[in-house]
């Protein structure tokens, strides 16, 4: 069966992050774009405001800053659109991946471990996806480790509760279960690296 591609709806996924990375990259493109008017400009209005210079050159530096104006000025501005929104397009496929394990993350807090991480064809940022699986693959590993052992002391403590309410059962047979609860809960709690 073939694999429905995966289409987000919207570009700004984390609107405030991407118009950031946006306003960068054009700030960068008008940065560039001033420095080399300057450079290309100043000269032509130098000669222009120049009282030393001849007719000619200032007809020729006339010539050259209306050639510039029509031409070079009208295609930085429609590469600085094109950069933005290849910008946009970009940061999409970096905060998509980061959304998606935003949204994973609040189903856990919620309880949800049958959860599996997968991006797009085409994101970035596949190490994350990788590395969410395994975490999630050991937190369930751990899970059901610690639902075994409750599952066990649970039925150990019922044997107990049991044999309690016979008039035969010894108190050193009691001692020694709950030991043995006891090292299972321990066991089951040094598997986890908690914090307070």
């Amino acid at each position: 069966m073939e694999k429905k591609k995966q289409i987000r709806k919207k570009y700004l996924i984390d609107k405030k992050s991407q118009l950031k990375c946006i306003a960068f990259v054009a700030a960068y493109i008008l940065s560039y774009i001033l420095i080399l008017n300057l450079i290309l400009y100043f000269p032509i209005l130098h000669t222009l405001s120049s009282n030393d210079a001849s007719l000619i050159e200032q007809e020729n530096a006339a010539a050259m800053f209306l050639s510039l104006e029509t031409n070079y000025l009208p295609a930085m501005l429609l590469l600085m659109v094109f950069f933005c929104l290849h910008t946009l397009i970009v940061t999409h496929k970096f905060f998509g991946p980061i959304y998606r394990v935003k949204v994973l993350l609040k189903q856990m807090s919620k309880g949800d471990f049958s959860i599996k991480c997968q991006f797009r064809n085409g994101d970035y940022l596949f190490d994350l996806q990788y590395s969410f699986n395994e975490m999630v693959g050991s937190l369930n590993s751990l899970l059901k480790e610690i639902s075994q052992t409750n599952t066990k002391s649970s039925l150990a403590l019922s044997e107990i509760a049991s044999e309690l309410r016979k008039d035969d059962f010894v108190k050193d047979q009691l001692i020694q279960k709950i030991n043995a609860i006891q090292d299972r809960i321990k066991k089951s709690d040094t598997s986890f690296k908690l914090t307070p």
